[in-house]
């Protein structure tokens, strides 16, 4: 709820759907342990940003962490949209279903 007070005065769209039908749906998922857009120095890369590579974005068979490591996902050319898509402005709204 922390993160979501960060941005609260921006007035958010949150959207809610089934990670597992997304996931199923979208083969060609990817992905990646940082947040790709704003990599920030790290301690225990003596204050360097983690770099960015090929292997910046890995498939679910490549990718050696755990799911909790997981920082960002992304659907290379397109994301089929399966299952319910519920749009609020707020995480503990009621969650408008706006496409099955």
């Amino acid at each position: 709820m922390s993160h979501y007070m960060t941005y609260e005065a921006e007035k958010p769209v949150i959207f809610r759907f089934s990670t597992a039908e997304i996931l199923a749906a979208n083969p060609h998922v990817k992905f990646c342990r940082l947040n790709s857009g704003d990599t920030r120095s790290n301690s225990y890369l003596d204050g360097a940003p983690p770099e960015r590579g090929p292997r910046t974005f890995l498939s679910a068979a490549d990718f050696d962490r755990t799911p909790s490591q997981v920082a960002e996902v992304t659907f290379e050319h397109k994301c089929a949209i399966a299952g319910p898509i519920g749009q609020d402005s707020h995480p503990d709204g009621r969650f408008k279903v706006i496409a099955v």
